[in-house]
């Protein structure tokens, strides 16, 4: 996949990220999760400066995607490596499982969701762990007030 991007400069990459089509209510909905304290990361199997470039948009400050190494190597952003990321979060903030959310849609993101106290899952079909809240292409500004609504 990487041969994909050859021969394109990373400005000429994002600007034509700028024009990606957002899920709907994804500015508004991050914007309520932030303006009411709660710390938003996106985690991605999207290569990194994609990652980066939308997380800029959505004024994320910290975010994890897929990354190209200069040696040529691949480090992926798996299911797993999600799980990793956001339990070191939860270990390094003391942050307890009842105040996690998680938002997922793929299979993959089961190791990730299975941390969380409040899960999401937007993709078609749901996996099969417990209390997962399935909401197929929802708006995310849906997703932001049923997680402001579970913890205010």
């Amino acid at each position: 996949m990487a041969s994909w991007y050859r021969g394109y400069e990373l400005t000429e990459l994002e600007g034509y990220l700028r024009h990606a089509c957002w899920p709907p209510g994804a500015q508004e909905g991050i914007a309520q999760l932030r303006n009411a304290g709660v710390e938003v990361r996106i985690l991605s199997v999207t290569w990194g400066f994609a990652v980066r470039c939308f997380a800029e948009q959505l004024n994320v400050q910290h975010c994890l995607g897929t990354e190209l190494l200069p040696n040529g190597e691949i480090q992926h952003c798996w299911g797993r490596t999600k799980a990793n990321f956001l339990r070191q979060l939860m270990k390094q903030f003391q942050i307890s499982r009842d105040r996690v959310a998680a938002i997922g849609d793929s299979s993959s993101d089961i190791p990730m969701l299975e941390l969380a106290g409040l899960r999401f899952f937007v993709g078609a079909n749901p996996p099969q762990i417990l209390d997962v809240i399935h909401l197929p292409n929802s708006d995310i500004r849906l997703i932001a007030q049923k997680i402001l609504a579970s913890w205010m």
